[in-house]
């Protein structure tokens, strides 16, 4: 009975270490996105004010 116990508590933990894993990935991938988004808008910003300034 113990064992079980155990393997249960183990199992239980690779499932929140799995799904805390998941979750890191997809704010990482999210804030990657934001940034991309970002770095475009600036690009953008600048290539117009070069196009229009030059």
């Amino acid at each position: 009975m113990n064992l079980g116990l155990g393997y249960a508590v183990v199992v239980s933990l690779q499932e929140i270490a799995t799904n805390c894993a998941i979750a890191l990935f997809a704010l990482l991938q999210a804030v990657a996105q934001e940034q991309h988004q970002v770095m475009l808008l600036i690009e953008t910003a600048l290539g117009a004010s070069l196009f229009w300034g030059g």
